[in-house]
């Protein structure tokens, strides 16, 4: 059982769930940047510009802004604990339903872990889907980091394909 209310302000045992704010978007890119720095380690096609955590900055004030987006920020004891955003998108035309719900970001602070933060993120997420009509969420682990797919599958997420990259 997950021990959250879903509200303006969820909690999460001493964790505080709720929206971004451009004041957040600092100690958010640090934490991107540690899981990008992460998954680079295990996927050389992982290449950051030089300006990369600014360019993150700048479309995360975006996230906030878009009402097509959600973004989402985990508090503990006051600190950024992990950051989950989601946004609608068309899915192809000739599938069903019209409109998707996509993982953009999901980071945790691997430092501080926590007990069912992913999960309440998670639930948090699905609740701003259902009030925007959206049952299905697609969701693009990255393919050598097990842990993400791990968490998925026992979500009841299921395989529907895998994405190259082909270099040319």
């Amino acid at each position: 059982m997950l021990c959250f209310r879903i509200d303006q302000d969820s909690i999460l045992i001493n964790m505080r769930i709720r929206m971004a704010k451009e004041m957040d978007l600092g100690a958010a890119a640090q934490l991107w940047f540690e899981r990008i720095a992460l998954l680079r380690e295990s996927d050389a096609n992982t290449v950051l510009l030089p300006d990369a955590i600014y360019v993150w900055q700048q479309q995360a004030k975006h996230w906030i802004d878009d009402d097509g987006y959600a973004f989402f920020i985990a508090e503990s004891d006051g600190k950024l604990a992990g950051i989950l955003v989601v946004s609608i998108k068309d899915n192809v035309p000739w599938l069903y339903p019209p409109r998707l719900g996509e993982i953009v970001e999901m980071v945790l602070d691997l430092h501080r872990p926590h007990s069912r933060l992913a999960g309440a993120l998670l639930e948090r997420a699905a609740a701003w889907f259902r009030a925007n009509d959206l049952a299905i969420l697609e969701v693009q682990p990255p393919a050598h980091y097990p842990v993400e797919e791990t968490f998925w599958r026992a979500q009841g997420g299921n395989s529907r394909s895998h994405k190259f990259w082909l270099k040319l």
